[in-house]
């Protein structure tokens, strides 16, 4: 049989294992790591908390703030143009140019009677027939 069975632990010289470094009995472990956890989280919690009450403190004095206190915001009147973003103002202003774009290029018939048409057709028409004119049309006043 092996060495490692228990009926053969007693007849083993302890001496012999003494001489080679072993120690004849187990002994305790003797380890500091919670004394080290218990003293990290208690020094962690006492840092935040003397942080928190340093800021606190300074932060009331004229000098020192470190928050920006925003007073009342106040919005303007009615009916004035706010700021807007880029992305806001991107759209906006393709909204705007397609109404123009609407507008100056539609046939329609106004209340009065008359009609309405694109610019680019009425340059055409302008630029064949020519500028209107009335009979005896005479130089205004203002321009002699």
């Amino acid at each position: 049989m092996s060495d490692h069975h228990n009926e053969h632990i007693e007849e083993r010289d302890m001496d012999l294992l003494e001489e080679l470094g072993y120690e004849p009995t187990d002994e305790a472990a003797n380890s500091k790591l919670g004394f080290h956890a218990v003293f990290f989280f208690t020094f962690f919690f006492v840092m935040v908390g003397a942080s928190y009450g340093v800021l606190t403190v300074l932060d009331r004095v004229e000098g020192f703030r470190f928050t920006q206190r925003q007073e009342r915001r106040l919005m303007p009147p009615e009916g004035t143009p706010l700021l807007q973003s880029n992305t806001t103002a991107h759209s906006d202003m393709q909204d705007l140019r397609k109404q123009e774009h609407d507008k100056l290029n539609k046939y329609s018939k106004n209340e009065d009677g008359t009609y309405t048409i694109p610019v680019d057709k009425a340059m055409e028409i302008v630029g064949e027939r020519g500028l209107p004119t009335r009979a005896d049309a005479g130089v205004p006043e203002d321009y002699k």
